[in-house]
């Protein structure tokens, strides 16, 4: 990763294949990819995180459909920890459209509409309790400046936290802030 289907096909435009509406293909594509998942992961949460995929994506763990993510170019997070088998190899399978689709931005454009999975993708091992990636697969932890002077500035922290512990469990959380020079 990242890859496309279109790197050769999709440069020319209609040029590059007239007999098809676009010039490039524009349809669906598989990945597949086995992960060894460590016995030692077993109380852990795993998440997956893809960059952005084109146009539409289906995710499959071990034939188990995840979930369908629409549109090409937004990140999104699956956690796959209750469909893992841990200690042995599971089979992570992902379909990629980038067809045309009414209900999926852009509908028309001047650029190509590559397919595939075209930003990273990776997997994140957490504790039970952890910031959550599960936000827009955003980061979990976001900045508020409130004022800001050139003396001084305040700063709003918001994180969030999830728990797959099975009651009510204290966290603590610290923030630190630090400066260009990078002190604290």
């Amino acid at each position: 990763m990242p890859h496309t289907w279109n790197a050769v096909d999709g440069q020319n435009g209609k040029a590059a294949n007239p007999g098809l509406a676009d010039g490039y293909y524009r349809g669906p594509g598989w990945y597949a990819k086995k992960l060894d998942i460590p016995a030692s992961w077993q109380n852990k949460r795993v998440f997956i995180r893809f960059g952005a995929a084109s146009l539409i994506a289906d995710t499959y763990i071990d034939g188990k459909r995840l979930g369908q993510h629409r549109g090409g170019f937004a990140a999104f997070c699956y956690e796959l920890t209750p469909d893992l088998t841990f200690g042995s190899e599971n089979l992570m399978r992902v379909r990629v459209d980038n067809a045309t689709a009414p209900d999926v931005a852009p509908l028309s454009a001047d650029f190509t509409k590559f397919g595939g999975l075209y930003r990273s993708v990776e997997l994140i091992v957490t504790d039970k309790t952890c910031v959550s990636p599960l936000d827009f697969a955003g980061p979990g932890i976001y900045l508020r400046q409130k004022n800001v002077s050139a003396t001084e500035a305040s700063v709003e922290v918001e994180t969030l936290l999830d728990s797959s512990l099975p009651a009510d469990t204290s966290v603590r959380v610290e923030t630190e802030i630090r400066d260009a020079s990078g002190k604290a």
